[in-house]
Order: structure tokens, then C-alpha cells, then sequence
């Protein structure tokens, strides 16, 4: 049967140009049967934009949406909270990721070793949550610079305490998980990121001169006193407090930055200053916490930094990087006005001679501690603090008990005071663990063998 033009007409309304495609004789075939089809097809593309419309005014009046971003805090607490219960499993696409345990998991055993956790991705699925259907959506967001996930959670009804709700009690429940770990977060970019939960270290493990660790913790302790907070609001004075931890490496700076945050419940976030230009630094420090510690390392590359390059160093010599940044958006970064309150900040560095005089006048560094070489009395007590719990008596020599203090003054008279770190030391003592009269007869050899590779480092890094 010929196919009429009316009819050729609504098919080039349709699909414009599929009747010059050579296609009339299987238009034609039952045409009719397939004409109802054709104009529901026309009404449902037609009609396509204005449903589009009604949807988005429909979630604008009458749901409530709340937004997480990855790089904040709570995405944690929502993911723990979702992992807890299976809620990943109703999810059509999730992702995996190694290396981070989860908050609930134990850390030890077979089952431990680079554990697997899962969660929801660029999707969306259905939960209840208290007698409440909430849709769980996450998308990757392009933010300029890269992709980043971002996850929304909706429910029916303009008034949003139901999310409120939810977050409230993810909030609580890893608070929970958390209790007793300092939490660790280290900065990707201009953002922070958690990196870590970490058991507490008692104050009591590190190993440092024992007046001057009171000294900063007492420090420590009547700043976050809210009468103090209280004293600096009621003169206009800025509520923080700056620290400058100088020393050799290894004598025990950053452990006691971890410590102290540990001891008072702050969460404590790590900065490496060699690795940020000004803007990154000033975002960094704009968003931080309102009760934090912030560890600036190696805050000496600001020294080197504004030192000339020498010109007669050997061309086979690599140059040493330079810190993007500048002393003047330090100092902006650290006193300005985006400098968040409340906040106690740790300088470390061990090159305290390179640091500029700006940086570290009152105001900005408010107290100064210096983290010497072991002398011999916190050699012997590093000693004592090894093997405290051993007992001596298979140790005994046939004139009677060997104590620990003797063991330990012993030790401590073979290792020359002012030339080794506390971590050198210990280092050595782990080796012995289990004979502590083996650490005491082999002190002598392996000073003498850390002197000589010492020596040998040395000579290598001149050339």
C-alpha cells in the first residue's frame, strides 16, 4: 500500500528525515498499527523538558537535601556510620579501597593485613532511617582543579531535622570509635585530610628532659583553661599560643607534639612547610578547627628559602629545593585575621640559627624549648625505660641480683653524653630487647661503629 503524504508527514515530524532514508516501504508495512506509538513517542519528547521542570520544583519545595564533601570530617562519621550497617550493600556501584581499616576493626591478626573497605559511589540507592526513606546519592564534583566526591542525602519534607538527626547520630557514634586515638590530618592541597586515628601516647613514653616536658605541658594545660579563654576575650587579645620546638632530629620534637595533642583530646594537623606556597598555607590555616594542634615541620625552610644560592657550589651538587612560598605570607598566615582562634601552634625545625627574627618574636612563638643530645642522665633513664619491666634474676651473675639501676648508670657511662639522639639510643636498645646486659657489653662497640658511619656520611655529602 503507497504510503500517503500525511503520513510521510508525521514520520519527518518525528524522526526528520527517515522518510528520504529509503525506509518508506517498512513505514508504510503497518503503518497504521504503529501510528498510536509514534505520537506517544512525539508527546513524551515534547512533554520531556516540562517533566524535567515539575521534578526539580518538586525536590526544591518539597524535600530537603543536606551536602558532605570529601574533604571534610563528617564524610568520615557518614561512611562509618553506613559501613556499620551493610547499608554499602544496597548500593548498585561501590568502591574499594586499600590500606585504610576501618575505625570498628581489629588491629591485629592475619585478617588485618591490607584490609579491604568498601563504599557507596556515583550512585544513589534508599535507606530508612528512624521510620524515614532518605535517598544516598554521590556524585564527583569538578571543583577547578580536579574531581572530587561529593555525597547528599534527601528526605521528603521541607524541614531538614531529620538529616540533622542522622548526622547527629553518626557524630556520636564515631566519637565513640575514636575515644582514646589522637586523629592525624595532613593537607592535599589547600584542604586537610584525615590520614589517621592512632592510639593516645601517654605523655609518659616520651622520652625528653622530664622538667622541661612539665614545663610545656603546664603551659599547654592553663591555655585551654576556659578561664583563660575567657581572661584573652576580655582584652581583645588573639586567643592562640605559638611554641618553637628546636633540636637535633630525633630527639624527640615531633613525638611530643603528637603526645601533647593526644594528652589534652586535640585533634592535631601537620603541615610541611618545604610543600606549601602562601595561598595553600593561608586556606590550610583558615580552616582549621576551633581547638586544634597545628604542627608546623621543618619551618627552617623559610630560612633557606630567603638565603642567596652560593655560587661556587660543585655542579655535580644538586641544588636544594627552595619553599614556594615567602616569609611575609607566613607571618600574614599565621597572625592575619584568617588565623583561626583557639588554636596552639608547635614550630619544629633544627636549625633554629636559620630562622628569621620575625617569625619567632612574642606573639607569634610565646614559648621556646630546646630538644638537646642525650647527656647521661636522660641516657640512663632511656635505659631504665627499656627494660623496666624485665626481670633481672636469670641475668644474675653468681655473686648475686644485677639491679637495673646499676645496669642502667652503667650504660650510660659508655655512651658519651651530648653526641647521640634519644632516638639514636633507642634505636640501639631495641636491638637488645630481650638482654639488657648484652646492650650494656656492647655499648662501647657500637658507638664506636655509629661514630665511623657518621663520619663516612659525612665525607659522602661533601663531595
Amino acid at each position: 500500500m503507497p504510503v500517503s503524504s500525511p503520513q510521510l508527514g508525521i514520520v519527518n515530524l518525528l524522526a526528520p528525515g527517515l522518510s528520504n532514508l529509503g525506509l518508506e516501504n517498512l513505514v508504510a508495512w503497518g503503518f497504521e498499527s504503529y501510528a498510536t506509538l509514534f505520537c506517544l513517542l512525539g508527546l513524551l519528547t515534547f512533554c520531556r523538558s516540562y517533566i524535567s521542570q515539575l521534578r526539580s520544583w518538586l525536590k526544591d519545595h518539597f524535600t530537603s537535601t543536606i551536602y558532605i564533601s570529601r574533604t571534610d570530617e563528617s564524610y568520615e562519621m557518614l561512611l562509618s556510620w553506613v559501613s556499620s550497617r551493610g547499608l554499602d550493600n544496597a548500593a548498585q556501584s561501590i568502591i574499594a579501597r586499600v590500606g585504610k581499616r576501618g575505625l570498628h576493626e581489629d588491629g591485629s591478626g592475619e585478617a588485618a593485613k591490607k584490609p579491604l573497605v568498601f563504599s557507596p559511589w556515583n550512585g544513589s540507592f534508599f535507606f530508612s532511617f528512624r521510620n524515614n526513606l532518605l535517598s544516598y546519592r554521590t556524585e564527583l564534583r569538578d571543583n577547578g582543579i580536579q574531581k572530587e566526591e561529593e555525597i547528599s542525602i534527601t528526605c521528603f519534607g521541607r524541614s531538614p531535622q531529620v538529616l540533622k538527626n542522622l548526622l547527629q547520630e553518626c557524630r556520636v557514634e564515631y566519637l565513640s570509635q575514636i575515644k582514646n586515638k589522637t586523629t592525624i590530618f595532613e593537607h592535599r592541597g589547600n584542604s586537610w585530610a584525615k590520614v589517621m586515628a592512632r592510639d593516645i601516647r601517654p605523655l609518659s613514653t616520651v622520652i625528653v628532659n622530664e622538667k622541661q616536658k612539665q614545663r610545656l605541658v603546664g603551659d599547654v594545660r592553663g591555655f585551654l583553661d576556659p578561664h583563660t579563654r575567657n581572661w584573652f576575650t576580655q582584652r581583645a587579645i588573639p586567643y592562640r599560643r605559638g611554641y618553637l620546638l628546636y633540636g637535633p632530629p630525633g630527639t624527640g620534637k615531633s613525638s611530643f607534639s603528637l603526645s601533647v595533642a593526644g594528652e589534652f583530646g586535640l585533634d592535631i594537623f601537620i603541615v610541611n612547610i618545604p610543600s606549601v606556597d602562601d595561598q595553600t598555607l593561608q586556606d590550610l590555616l583558615s580552616r582549621l578547627p576551633d581547638k586544634c594542634v597545628v604542627l608546623l615541620e621543618d619551618i627552617d625552610a623559610v630560612g633557606m628559602a630567603r638565603a642567596p644560592q652560593t655560587r661556587d657550589r660543585s655542579p655535580d651538587k644538586p641544588a636544594t629545593p627552595r619553599w614556594p612560598g615567602t616569609l611575609s605570607g607566613l607571618l600574614n598566615s599565621l597572625d592575619g585575621v584568617a588565623s583561626q582562634e583557639g588554636r596552639i601552634l608547635i614550630m619544629t625545625t633544627n636549625h633554629v640559627e636559620k630562622l628569621d627574627e620575625a617569625l619567632v618574636r612574642p606573639g607569634r612563638v610565646d614559648v621556646k624549648a630546646h630538644f638537646p643530645l642525650a647527656d647521661t642522665s636522660l641516657t640512663d633513664h632511656i635505659f631504665q625505660f627499656m627494660f623496666e619491666r624485665r626481670d633481672l634474676t636469670t641475668e644474675a651473675d653468681s655473686k648475686g641480683h644485677v639491679s637495673m639501676a646499676s645496669l642502667a648508670a652503667e650504660f650510660a657511662s659508655k655512651v658519651p653524653a651530648h653526641e647521640f639522639s634519644p632516638a639514636e639510643i633507642i634505636s640501639y636498645l631495641l636491638r637488645c630487647r630481650h638482654s639488657p646486659t648484652d646492650a650494656v657489653s656492647g655499648a662501647e662497640q657500637w658507638v664506636q661503629a655509629l661514630r665511623s658511619e657518621k663520619l663516612e656520611n659525612t665525607q659522602r655529602a661533601c663531595g
